[in-house]
């Protein structure tokens, strides 16, 4: 008696279930699994369609972005460096072993290896479209550097030769830049109607040898900067002077300069002072370094913000992250 051979389905995410709600991952996702059930005349126009409306988003994006080569791979990447599940924010914090957690993501990452692998040009043939070899090798009309952490690790994506090559993949790359966000961007705006943090995009490109004619004061907040980033005490800055002396400039240079190594910034405006403490309850527990950036700092006599500002940074009972 002859066995007829098939893929097993690869299954269900757990810890990375979030991802299913990404409309190309989930597209991309069905698409997958109505071919490894077998595809008859009404899923295959169904599969066909969802397929072509998944590349072409996903080749959309890469040629706003200046990306190229294997876009499922750099898709998945950004998915996976977004996540911000228990697994990610474990080896953010570098607290994470051999636990259960540990053998949950390594699941998901097995199913996760077998959608990075899939043929899909072998796929396209049994769809009956040909998409020119744009999933593997797209090529953009202008490459770009940005958001090289990704692009890095789509590449090591592609590379793996197992599962464990893709678990060890993503826990170098959490330990590294930490996940979310935060791993993504290194400037950020407090939204109050959305009542989140937001990343500030595009940042202003100065560093701080832009910046000519104040090197005493760059030295004093590079230096304290330094402290803060190794963990050494160091000081709540006030820059005062005349507008258009560098200021604001410094500070958006302190950040370019810094950010690889974990610095990041929330700008925070005046009328948002009795948010802070909501700011910080949400960035507490995160492996990096804040520094909360408040431009243009003013009070009229009238005004008591002040106050709270005042007992905002002499803090309380609870330590400060």
């Amino acid at each position: 008696m002859n066995k007829k051979k098939f893929s097993p389905l690869p299954g269900m995410l757990t810890v990375y279930r979030d991802l299913e709600r990404d409309e190309v991952f989930s597209g991309m996702e069905a698409v997958i699994m109505r071919d490894l059930a077998g595809l008859t005349e009404e899923s295959r126009d169904e599969a066909a369609e969802i397929y072509c409306g998944c590349v072409s988003e996903m080749a959309d994006a890469a040629e706003k972005l200046g990306i190229s080569g294997n876009i499922w791979c750099t898709w998945l990447a950004a998915l996976i460096a977004r996540s911000e599940n228990a697994f990610a924010l474990s080896h953010e914090r570098r607290k994470l072993g051999k636990c259960t957690m540990h053998q949950l993501a390594a699941a998901d990452f097995n199913i996760l290896y077998h959608y990075i692998n899939y043929d899909f040009r072998a796929l396209e043939k049994r769809l009956g479209i040909d998409m020119h070899g744009c999933m593997p090798d797209f090529i953009p009309s202008a490459e770009k550097e940005e958001n090289a952490s990704v692009k890095a690790l789509a590449n090591d994506l592609a590379a793996a030769r197992c599962t464990d090559d893709i678990l060890k993949t993503a826990e170098k790359f959490y330990e590294v830049y930490g996940c979310g966000a935060f791993a993504l961007n290194a400037g950020f705006r407090w939204d109050s109607h959305e009542r989140r943090i937001v990343p500030a995009v595009p940042l202003e490109n100065i560093m701080l040898y832009d910046i000519i004619g104040c090197e005493d004061q760059k030295n004093i907040i590079t230096e304290n900067t330094e402290a803060f980033l190794t963990g050494l005490p160091a000081n709540n800055v006030l820059l005062y002077g005349d507008g258009g002396t560098g200021k604001s400039s410094t500070i958006k240079a302190v950040l370019n300069e810094y950010a690889w190594r974990g610095l990041r910034m929330i700008e925070v405006y005046k009328h948002q002072i009795s948010d802070l403490e909501t700011i910080l309850d949400a960035v507490k527990r995160r492996n990096y370094k804040f520094v909360l950036f408040m431009d243009d700092l003013s009070f009229e006599p009238s005004e008591v913000e002040y106050k709270f500002l005042k007992a905002f940074i002499e803090g309380g009972l609870e330590k400060r992250p």
